[in-house]
Parts: structure tokens; sequence; C-alpha cells
């Protein structure tokens, strides 16, 4: 019998749990009628690749929100060129590194206005939120259970730090 093509069990021990899948999709679900309701735009969630302006490969948001003036077309677009309002990584056991350090300094030199990073083992949030001018990223947070996460890029959007876990 011939070995298969692919190991798909080689990486494993570095491959997203199932609580980053549960995290993700709860939050996006969260976002996304928030947005929806108040017609403020859409969130989308991986896969999905967003060609920030200056990078040269494409990065892979766990969950993005897009203001309505920012959409492309949905019905044709391939990928998302140009910076996107706020976007969320939920940290995965393999490689933390790369959300955050590699990911925040590139959504901080596009000008993301907004980066949530969510540790599920942690079970905490923390913001970066541009300042003024060329000022950089603000961090606030780590907001953890029986604390409350607000946007400032979605207007209201309110989110209770227990509700994203289970």
């Amino acid at each position: 019998m011939a070995e298969p093509a692919y190991d798909f069990h080689h990486h494993a021990d570095t491959w997203p749990r199932l609580i980053h899948q549960f995290v993700a999709s709860r939050l996006s679900q969260l976002m996304g009628l928030f947005a929806l309701d108040r017609r403020l735009g859409v969130v989308l969630t991986a896969p999905l690749d967003v060609l920030l302006p200056g990078v040269a490969s494409p990065v892979q948001p766990d969950v993005v929100f897009l203001k309505s003036e920012n959409l492309p077309d949905l019905e044709e677009a391939l990928n998302f060129e140009g910076v996107p309002d706020l976007v969320v990584e939920v940290l995965s056991p393999g490689n933390p590194s790369l959300d955050l350090d590699v990911k925040l300094r590139a959504y901080e030199e596009a000008g993301v206005a907004e980066y949530w990073i969510v540790d599920p083992k942690l079970r905490n949030v923390v913001l970066h939120r541009l300042g003024t001018g060329r000022s950089g990223y603000r961090r606030l947070g780590p907001f953890r259970s029986g604390e409350v996460v607000r946007s400032a890029v979605l207007s209201g959007f309110e989110l209770k730090v227990e509700d994203l876990f289970p």
C-alpha cells in the first residue's frame, strides 16, 4: 500500500483546537448580527485572504469587520484588498508569536483601527486601538471574565468576555 501523499497528523500539535473554532465562530456571530442589524457593515471569517498595503503576502485573520463604506463587491471579490476596520485573531497553541508580534506590527503599520487578540487558554481579550496621528497602537486589557469589551470601531458593540467561551 502506498504512503499517503500528505501526513495530516504530522503537525497536529500545532493545529488550532476546537476551542479556537468555537471562539472565532461565537465572536463572528455576535459581531455579525450586531453589524447587520444596524447596517454598519459585514463580518467575515477565515479563510479570507486580506491583502494589506505594503505587505507582500496575504494574512488570514480569524474574524474581520468591514464598514459598509469599505466593502468590496461581495459577489465578485476573491479577497479583500485594503485595510480592514477591525481584525480579530484567536491564539492557537502552535504559533502565538505570529499573532502577538508579526501580525500586530503588520496591522498597526497598515492602519487597522482595532485589533483584538483572544486567548482561549487564558480566557481573555486584549484590544489594540490606533491612537490619533501616527502614535501607533494603544493596548487595552487584558479583559477577563466579569469584564466587558467595547469596540470603538463597531460603534456600540459590547461583549461580556465570558460569553466568548463555553
